[in-house]
Protein backbone atom coordinates (compact mmCIF):
# COMPACT_ATOMS: atom_id res chain seq x y z
CA UNK A 1 0.00 0.00 0.00
CA UNK A 2 3.10 2.51 1.25
CA UNK A 3 4.42 1.63 -2.88
CA UNK A 4 1.10 2.35 -4.22
CA UNK A 5 0.59 5.80 -2.65
CA UNK A 6 4.13 6.87 -2.92
CA UNK A 7 3.67 6.26 -7.05
CA UNK A 8 0.52 7.48 -7.17
CA UNK A 9 2.16 11.45 -5.19
CA UNK A 10 4.52 11.63 -8.32
CA UNK A 11 1.47 11.42 -11.26
CA UNK A 12 1.07 15.10 -11.94
CA UNK A 13 -2.54 16.34 -11.40
CA UNK A 14 -3.69 13.50 -9.05
CA UNK A 15 -5.48 14.74 -6.01
CA UNK A 16 -7.02 12.01 -4.47
CA UNK A 17 -6.94 7.69 -4.81
CA UNK A 18 -10.84 6.08 -4.30
CA UNK A 19 -11.58 2.28 -3.68
CA UNK A 20 -14.22 -0.09 -2.99
CA UNK A 21 -14.32 -2.82 -0.40
CA UNK A 22 -16.39 -5.73 0.53
CA UNK A 23 -18.67 -4.06 3.24
CA UNK A 24 -18.09 -7.32 5.35
CA UNK A 25 -14.24 -7.55 5.21
CA UNK A 26 -13.26 -5.38 8.66
CA UNK A 27 -9.73 -5.91 7.96
CA UNK A 28 -9.17 -5.04 4.54
CA UNK A 29 -11.49 -1.53 5.98
CA UNK A 30 -9.10 -1.01 8.78
CA UNK A 31 -5.53 -1.76 6.58
CA UNK A 32 -6.83 1.03 4.02
CA UNK A 33 -7.99 3.01 7.04
CA UNK A 34 -4.29 2.90 8.50
CA UNK A 35 -3.08 4.80 5.11
CA UNK A 36 -5.41 7.81 5.91
CA UNK A 37 -8.57 6.17 3.61
CA UNK A 38 -11.91 7.55 4.62
CA UNK A 39 -15.35 5.69 4.42
CA UNK A 40 -17.32 8.35 1.82
CA UNK A 41 -20.99 6.30 0.76
CA UNK A 42 -22.10 3.05 0.10
CA UNK A 43 -22.90 0.30 -2.99
CA UNK A 44 -25.68 -1.80 -1.90
CA UNK A 45 -25.83 -5.50 -3.41
CA UNK A 46 -22.28 -4.18 -5.42
CA UNK A 47 -21.15 -7.92 -6.06
CA UNK A 48 -22.72 -11.40 -5.75
CA UNK A 49 -20.25 -14.31 -3.62
CA UNK A 50 -21.84 -17.63 -3.64
CA UNK A 51 -24.77 -16.60 -4.26
CA UNK A 52 -25.13 -13.68 -1.39
CA UNK A 53 -25.50 -10.02 -2.78
CA UNK A 54 -23.12 -7.82 -1.14
CA UNK A 55 -22.56 -4.22 0.15
CA UNK A 56 -19.18 -2.48 -1.42
CA UNK A 57 -17.90 0.62 1.13
CA UNK A 58 -16.45 3.45 -1.05
CA UNK A 59 -13.24 4.90 0.67
CA UNK A 60 -11.37 8.12 -0.16
CA UNK A 61 -7.73 8.94 0.42
CA UNK A 62 -6.17 12.81 -0.81
CA UNK A 63 -2.27 12.81 -1.81
CA UNK A 64 -1.90 15.94 0.32
CA UNK A 65 0.21 13.41 3.07
CA UNK A 66 3.86 13.27 2.11
CA UNK A 67 4.82 10.32 0.51
CA UNK A 68 7.51 9.13 2.96
CA UNK A 69 5.28 8.08 5.64
CA UNK A 70 1.62 7.32 5.94
CA UNK A 71 -1.36 8.99 6.98
CA UNK A 72 -2.58 8.88 10.44
CA UNK A 73 -3.69 5.34 11.48
CA UNK A 74 -6.58 6.54 13.18
CA UNK A 75 -9.48 9.51 13.04
CA UNK A 76 -7.83 11.83 16.26
CA UNK A 77 -10.52 11.99 19.11
CA UNK A 78 -8.28 13.68 21.89
CA UNK A 79 -7.36 12.60 25.00
CA UNK A 80 -5.23 9.71 23.97
CA UNK A 81 -8.19 7.75 22.75
CA UNK A 82 -8.72 7.10 18.75
CA UNK A 83 -11.33 6.12 16.93
CA UNK A 84 -11.87 3.40 14.30
CA UNK A 85 -14.61 2.51 11.63
CA UNK A 86 -14.20 -1.05 12.04
CA UNK A 87 -15.91 -4.25 13.32
CA UNK A 88 -13.86 -5.60 16.59
CA UNK A 89 -12.50 -9.27 16.24
CA UNK A 90 -14.17 -12.49 17.81
CA UNK A 91 -12.01 -12.01 20.66
CA UNK A 92 -12.09 -8.55 21.24
CA UNK A 93 -15.96 -8.43 20.66
CA UNK A 94 -16.84 -11.13 23.25
CA UNK A 95 -13.97 -9.55 25.84
CA UNK A 96 -15.87 -6.20 25.23
CA UNK A 97 -19.08 -7.53 26.11
CA UNK A 98 -18.29 -9.77 29.22
CA UNK A 99 -15.84 -6.84 30.72
CA UNK A 100 -18.61 -4.21 30.21
CA UNK A 101 -21.69 -6.13 31.64
CA UNK A 102 -22.98 -6.78 28.32
CA UNK A 103 -24.76 -10.70 28.38
CA UNK A 104 -22.04 -12.90 26.94
CA UNK A 105 -22.00 -14.36 23.52
CA UNK A 106 -20.36 -17.54 22.31
CA UNK A 107 -17.68 -17.55 19.68
CA UNK A 108 -19.85 -19.04 17.07
CA UNK A 109 -22.39 -16.56 18.56
CA UNK A 110 -20.00 -13.60 17.91
CA UNK A 111 -18.23 -15.17 14.58
CA UNK A 112 -21.88 -15.00 12.88
CA UNK A 113 -22.72 -11.44 14.41
CA UNK A 114 -19.58 -10.29 13.26
CA UNK A 115 -19.84 -10.96 9.76
CA UNK A 116 -23.40 -9.21 9.30
CA UNK A 117 -22.20 -5.90 10.54
CA UNK A 118 -23.30 -2.80 8.26
CA UNK A 119 -21.10 -0.32 10.64
CA UNK A 120 -19.20 -0.39 13.50
CA UNK A 121 -16.92 1.37 15.60
CA UNK A 122 -14.05 1.04 17.98
CA UNK A 123 -12.10 3.29 20.86
CA UNK A 124 -8.75 2.54 20.93
CA UNK A 125 -6.29 3.52 24.32
CA UNK A 126 -2.68 2.52 24.61
CA UNK A 127 -3.04 -0.27 22.08
CA UNK A 128 -6.47 -1.73 23.47
CA UNK A 129 -9.92 -2.12 22.11
CA UNK A 130 -11.74 -0.32 25.20
CA UNK A 131 -15.17 0.18 23.74
CA UNK A 132 -17.20 -0.49 20.69
CA UNK A 133 -20.23 0.12 18.52
CA UNK A 134 -22.26 -1.42 15.90
CA UNK A 135 -25.13 -1.22 13.36
CA UNK A 136 -26.47 -4.27 12.03
CA UNK A 137 -29.96 -4.78 10.01
CA UNK A 138 -31.64 -5.45 6.55
CA UNK A 139 -29.95 -2.58 4.56
CA UNK A 140 -33.37 -0.82 3.82
CA UNK A 141 -35.95 -0.48 6.38
CA UNK A 142 -34.85 -1.50 9.83
CA UNK A 143 -31.63 -1.26 11.15
CA UNK A 144 -30.85 -1.49 15.17
CA UNK A 145 -27.75 -0.15 17.29
CA UNK A 146 -26.67 -2.81 19.59
CA UNK A 147 -23.36 -3.28 21.40
CA UNK A 148 -23.01 0.00 23.14
CA UNK A 149 -20.01 -1.17 25.58
CA UNK A 150 -17.11 1.07 26.95
CA UNK A 151 -14.83 -1.19 29.40
CA UNK A 152 -15.30 0.37 33.59
CA UNK A 153 -12.07 1.68 33.86
CA UNK A 154 -12.71 4.18 31.52
CA UNK A 155 -16.27 5.24 31.60
CA UNK A 156 -17.64 8.51 32.69
CA UNK A 157 -15.36 10.14 30.17
CA UNK A 158 -17.77 10.81 27.55
CA UNK A 159 -16.78 7.81 25.08
CA UNK A 160 -20.08 6.34 24.78
CA UNK A 161 -21.07 9.67 23.44
CA UNK A 162 -18.07 9.68 20.92
CA UNK A 163 -19.04 6.31 19.73
CA UNK A 164 -22.87 7.17 19.39
CA UNK A 165 -21.64 10.39 17.63
CA UNK A 166 -20.10 8.00 15.00
CA UNK A 167 -23.30 5.86 14.84
CA UNK A 168 -25.27 8.62 14.53
CA UNK A 169 -22.98 9.99 11.82
CA UNK A 170 -23.59 6.73 9.94
CA UNK A 171 -27.13 6.89 10.42
CA UNK A 172 -27.53 10.64 8.85
CA UNK A 173 -25.10 9.44 5.85
CA UNK A 174 -26.05 6.13 4.76
CA UNK A 175 -29.89 5.39 5.75
CA UNK A 176 -32.42 6.05 3.25
CA UNK A 177 -35.69 8.06 4.40
CA UNK A 178 -38.24 6.20 6.25
CA UNK A 179 -35.68 3.53 7.52
CA UNK A 180 -36.42 2.64 11.36
CA UNK A 181 -33.76 2.73 13.89
CA UNK A 182 -34.10 0.96 17.36
CA UNK A 183 -32.21 -0.33 20.00
CA UNK A 184 -32.40 -1.59 23.82
CA UNK A 185 -31.55 0.72 26.56
CA UNK A 186 -30.56 -0.52 29.88
CA UNK A 187 -30.97 2.04 32.50
CA UNK A 188 -29.64 5.65 32.53
CA UNK A 189 -28.37 4.86 28.95
CA UNK A 190 -31.54 6.01 27.68
CA UNK A 191 -30.12 9.55 28.31
CA UNK A 192 -27.05 9.36 26.41
CA UNK A 193 -29.62 8.05 23.39
CA UNK A 194 -31.75 11.17 23.72
CA UNK A 195 -29.06 13.16 22.98
CA UNK A 196 -29.26 11.52 19.94
CA UNK A 197 -32.91 12.03 18.89
CA UNK A 198 -33.78 8.40 20.02
CA UNK A 199 -37.29 8.54 21.76
CA UNK A 200 -39.16 6.04 23.82
CA UNK A 201 -41.88 3.71 21.88
CA UNK A 202 -43.97 3.67 25.01
CA UNK A 203 -46.68 3.58 25.39
CA UNK A 204 -47.36 3.09 21.48
CA UNK A 205 -45.60 0.07 21.33
CA UNK A 206 -43.75 -1.74 23.86
CA UNK A 207 -40.02 -3.48 23.39
CA UNK A 208 -40.24 -7.84 23.37
CA UNK A 209 -37.14 -9.96 23.04
CA UNK A 210 -36.66 -13.62 23.12
CA UNK A 211 -32.81 -15.04 24.47
CA UNK A 212 -31.94 -18.42 23.13
CA UNK A 213 -30.52 -20.58 26.04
Amino acid sequence: MQAVLDEAAKLPGLASLELAVHAENAPAKALYQAFGFRRVGLIPGAVMVDGRSLDEVLMQRPLNFSSSAAAPAFIPDGDDYALIEAAPDVDTYRRLRAESGLSPKTEEAARRGLAGTLFAVQLRHGGETIGMGRVIGDGGGFYQVVDIAVLPAHQGRGLGKRIMAAIRGYIDRELPVSAYVSLIADGDARHLYAQFGFEPTAPRSEGMALFKR
